[in-house]
């Protein structure tokens, strides 16, 4: 498979596959060029501790935008996963809450194009912003008549993960029975709010919803230890290394 990746029996799913869409019509607002500039910034640090091995050959377009999705079944097959979540970035607090850099819809057509390789995962960001119940709405509209299984929250660009107002939405979504990812930990770029995404609040979500599935991204970093108390008191909390590549 190259790159001194073997091929094995071993099912691998990637759940965080990211679609950032066409940057252009957006790039003039101040918070996109803040963003990208932090991921500009992060990139050297996330590289640091990875094994020699794994950036012989590494090819430039892995660590750049990549505008066509297309190409990310390209680097699945490099590294032997076979399924992909895509997850549509919204990032609304970047354009004044004017637009999302992609929407689910767009997401869908790729799902569409290559079902046996991609599933849906709808991002419901921002939840309380848009509305509780047009959250819920559009929740039941993606499980129910496309028969998406796991959707995506995310806090920075939102409200606090334990805000109380969510409660209706989370009640819908264990009812629902999906998987439901969630930002955990610093939120990695401005203008996002890291106060929202502090792994402590999902003890909150995770006791008074015992049988929602939440997978929280990112291991919490750099809270790990606060995650994996949460973690180890309430069984539906399953933790995920994404973006942690030392």
């Amino acid at each position: 498979m190259g790159n001194g990746f073997e091929k094995d029996d071993f099912f691998k799913i990637d759940p965080e596959l990211h679609l950032i869409g066409e940057m252009e019509t957006i790039r003039h607002f101040p918070g996109v060029q803040m963003w990208w500039r932090a991921i500009d910034n992060i990139r050297l640090p996330l590289m640091l501790g990875m094994k020699p091995s794994l950036l012989e050959g590494l090819d430039p377009k892995e660590i750049t935008k990549q505008e066509d999705p297309e190409v990310i079944l390209e680097y699945m097959d490099k590294y032997g996963v076979d399924i992909g979540c895509l997850l549509p970035e919204s990032m609304m607090d970047t354009t004044g809450f004017t637009s999302r850099w992609m929407s689910n819809g767009d997401m869908a057509k790729v799902v569409e194009a290559h079902p046996d390789r991609f599933l849906y995962q709808p991002n419901v960001s921002p939840i309380k912003f848009k509305g509780i119940k047009n959250t819920i709405w559009e929740l039941e509209y993606w499980v129910k008549e496309k028969g998406a299984k796991i959707f995506k929250f995310y806090p920075p660009e939102d409200t606090y993960i334990n805000d109380p107002e969510l409660w209706p939405f989370y009640e819908k979504a264990q009812e629902l029975g999906i998987v439901l990812d969630i930002h955990t930990g610093f939120c990695w770029v401005p203008p996002g709010k890291s106060k929202h995404a502090l792994p402590i609040q999902l003890d909150d979500v995770a006791r008074d919803f015992p049988e929602l599935k939440i997978v929280a991204f990112h291991m919490g970093y750099p809270y790990c230890d606060d995650l994996n108390m949460v973690a180890m008191g309430h069984p539906n909390v399953y933790l995920c290394l994404s973006l942690l590549i030392p």
